[in-house]
């Protein structure tokens, strides 16, 4: 039985550890069946500025978030789960022509598996209508031999040296316009120290980093676009986009090894306690690689890996496509959930951030940037994979929640999730009625057992009548009762039982405080004092036995306790010592020595003792 208790006392103890603060959020219904959409003027001037900050958003929490527990903050418990799964490899080959690339390996790929959209983002829906999804980041520092070169490019007043990055030509508009294409890719005009001296002092209000980027749709959309790589660089499965990093006179503290940062060059020398060497960036810009791929899965089946601008560009009806035959609804879920992924693209995140996307900056102070390890490059391109990750959690609490402004809500559709809330807890339900229904039956049968075992067995003669009338008189209840009754003070009823109860009318004794370090209970009648109290054992066996009973009525105050015998130490086959033979000794009084045998303590009048 023991061991039954022991066992259901651990394991009730998880109804309190399983609680949680995730709740669901259930948004009204679409008005008119609007779904995302928006365009014009107003997508430009309505929901343009709110996806800059809501990328800014999403990278603090994968600064905070997407690092070790012991790291991590309250706003961590945001999402239902405070990261999505990774596995990185940083010593990934690129995954087309590697010519292309300053090394064969040592590039970074990151991939998340198949993500659930029910356990990783809350997404509320029945096991058939769930979806599972992939997301695959894929980056490496590019080579620029052969694409760049360098060009003066003057007015009528001045010149300035450009250099420009060929890794396929663009367009400087829109596409569809008649705006012809450019035989280059970025252009940046080259670092000039000279400019950051004035009067000798040295300028830093133009050293920060740059980063400006451009994308292509995989090569099943070929065209579509305002950029077209060069061969090599779009893939067949994947979108690609370019990151080019400028530092702008930024100065190094300690020279860079790092092929997405390098800086080797000699810069100028900072005045201080004690001068050292700075060094500048080796190129005006710094090209990076990457490409994207998702893949977006069913209850049945998974889709063909495609590239996420593919999605964006010309929709996922047309581009995802799956092996065997759906249903139009399990098709419509499933492009509908391809919505989610609307702010991970990469090169969004450029150009809604710029050079704050990168992890650097902020140990850059005052134009001067201390040293960088050389795989920070692969550290900026997981925090961007950890970014869009966070963009796809957040977008999923955004089109739930609704935003702030009502403006924003054509561009907002909303499905059911789950989100973590400190406002609001679970508590297993299930776990409370099992626990409360065992404990009531177990009191019902307590009380049943107790009504059957004591008030019907144990009312039979001799069924271990001794061991329950002495279980029930070392009760606390039954203990005090027996002090008051004791002295006399009460008339008590249900003295075999659990609860004793005194007779209407009685009183019960009080507190003694003669001595306050020997307490006693008294009772409410002031004791009538002592009586006899010196009297010589000389006067015989009756004179002792009438000054002690003189000396415990004043005592005990509430009853008169009589004595059939009482031992002083003296032998009664001796006979008592009277006269004569008394006088050489002391008088002894009745009460100055003698102890009470429990055998010999009667209950009765007076009276009847002194008459035997």
């Amino acid at each position: 039985m023991v061991s039954i208790f022991a066992v259901a006392g651990i394991y009730s103890s998880r109804i309190t550890a399983i609680t949680g603060n995730k709740v669901l959020i259930k948004s009204p219904p679409e008005p008119n069946g609007r779904t995302e959409g928006g365009s014009g003027k107003g997508k430009y001037l309505i929901y343009w500025p709110h996806r800059p900050q809501r990328n800014n958003a999403f990278a603090n929490y994968a600064r905070d978030c997407y690092t070790d527990a012991k790291y991590q903050t309250e706003r961590c418990k945001t999402f239902v789960k405070h990261q999505l799964a990774r596995y990185i490899d940083r010593n990934a080959s690129y995954p087309s022509d590697s010519s292309l690339c300053k090394a064969d390996t040592g590039n970074i790929r990151i991939d998340t598996g198949l993500l659930d959209s029910h356990w990783d983002l809350g997404i509320n829906a029945p096991p058939p209508g769930r979806i599972r999804f992939r997301h695959v980041l894929h980056c490496a520092p590019l080579s620029f031999d052969g694409h760049v070169w360098q060009e003066n490019l003057m007015d009528s007043e001045s010149s300035l040296l450009f250099s420009f990055y060929d890794y396929g030509h663009r367009r400087s508009g829109a596409v569809g316009n008649q705006i012809p294409m450019m035989n280059y890719t970025f252009a940046e005009a080259d670092n000039a120290l000279s400019l950051i001296y004035e009067d000798g002092w040295w300028v830093h209000s133009f050293a920060k980093y740059d980063v400006w980027s451009i994308a292509a749709t995989s090569k099943r959309l070929d065209g579509v676009g305002p950029w077209t790589p060069i061969e090599g660089l779009q893939q067949d499965d994947s979108d690609v986009t370019i990151a080019f990093m400028s530092t702008r006179n930024i100065l190094y503290s300690d020279s860079v090894d790092d092929p997405w940062f390098a800086a080797h060059g000699k810069g100028i020398y900072l005045a201080g306690d004690q001068n050292f060497q700075t060094y500048t960036a080796d190129e005006v810009a710094s090209p990076l690689g990457c490409t994207t791929q998702v893949q977006v899965c069913s209850n049945t089946q998974c889709s063909r890996r495609t590239g996420l601008l593919d999605m964006l560009s010309v929709g996922a009806r047309e581009t995802l496509i799956f092996p065997g035959e759906m249903s139009e609804e399990q098709r419509n879920f499933t492009v509908g959930f391809t919505r989610f992924f609307t702010s991970s693209a990469v090169d969004q995140l450029f150009q809604t951030l710029g050079g704050e996307t990168l992890l650097e900056r902020c140990s850059l102070n005052s134009g001067l940037q201390v040293g960088l390890p050389v795989n920070q490059w692969q550290l900026e391109v997981e925090h961007w994979s950890a970014t869009l990750l966070a963009s796809i959690q957040g977008t999923v609490i955004d089109y739930e929640t609704g935003p702030s402004d009502p403006l924003l809500l054509p561009y907002l559709p909303r499905p059911q999730t789950k989100q973590q809330n400190t406002a609001h807890t679970n508590f297993s339900l299930l776990g409370l009625c099992i626990t409360f229904s065992i404990g009531a039956l177990i009191l019902t049968a307590e009380t049943l057992l107790e009504c059957v075992y004591v008030r019907l067995l144990w009312k039979g003669r001799d069924f271990h009548q001794y061991q329950r009338l002495e279980w029930c008189v070392n009760g606390t209840l039954q203990l005090q009762r027996l002090a008051h009754e004791q002295i006399g003070c009460g008339q008590w009823m249900q003295c075999d039982e659990d609860v004793p109860v005194v007779k209407d009318g009685g009183s019960l004794a009080l507190l003694d405080l003669g001595d306050p370090k020997h307490l006693r209970l008294r009772g409410r009648e002031e004791g009538k004092g002592e009586e006899g109290g010196s009297s010589s054992s000389s006067s015989g066996y009756s004179d002792g036995l009438e000054g002690m009973e003189s000396e415990l009525e004043s005592v005990v105050g509430c009853a008169r306790v009589s004595l059939m015998h009482l031992d002083f130490g003296i032998s009664h086959d001796a006979g008592i010592q009277t006269g004569a033979a008394a006088a050489g000794r002391e008088s002894v009084s009745p009460t100055s020595e003698y102890r009470v045998l429990p055998s010999s303590v009667v209950y009765g009048p007076i009276d009847d003792l002194r008459d035997t």
